[in-house]
């Protein structure tokens, strides 16, 4: 689903109808249909606008949910479920050679920096986030403080992680 079939969708929710929505972030109703209709996109201060507008957040309207997705190539699935065996292996007292033993290194390395990577991209979110509610005083302290507590466990669960290999 495009951005701007979302805007659509979310609105039409909302019963709003395109003139509606113009009027309340400043645009007219023909700019409202040709981003519903994919023939332009709105910028990301419009975006902000829209979901404001909306009451919903602007992460929704660019069709972010929250997760976070990993890609995992069949290939790569298959080398991580053989890895998770050699695990089982060893734990239940069973030898691994040299060549298992340095599949299991690499995997957890490989962990590693993923979690890593998640750990900057985690801190990247959190200084956008930051810099949105700076520009954003009508927000309330309630919904701030909430946000903030939810990157915090999302940055201790990152740290937490590694830990576990």
């Amino acid at each position: 689903m495009t951005t701007g079939e979302r805007i659509k969708k979310i609105r039409q929710e909302k019963g709003l109808l395109q003139r509606e929505l113009g009027e309340k972030i400043g645009v007219s109703q023909q700019m409202i249909g040709q981003w519903e209709n994919g023939k332009s996109n709105p910028k990301i201060e419009t975006i902000r606008k829209i979901a404001d507008a909306l009451n919903v957040p602007h992460y929704e309207l660019l069709g972010f949910d929250g997760s976070i997705r990993v890609n995992q190539t069949s290939q790569r699935k298959k080398a991580n479920e053989e890895t998770e065996k050699l695990f089982i292996k060893q734990a239940t007292g069973e030898k691994i050679t040299k060549e298992e033993s340095q599949k299991v290194f690499d995997y957890i390395e490989q962990i590693r920096e993923s979690y890593d990577n998640l750990s900057k991209s985690i801190k990247i979110l959190t200084k956008t986030v930051d810099g949105y509610l700076n520009e954003n005083p009508q927000m309330t302290r309630e919904s701030i403080q909430e946000i903030r507590e939810n990157l915090q466990t999302l940055t201790d669960m990152a740290h937490a992680m590694p830990g576990f290999f």
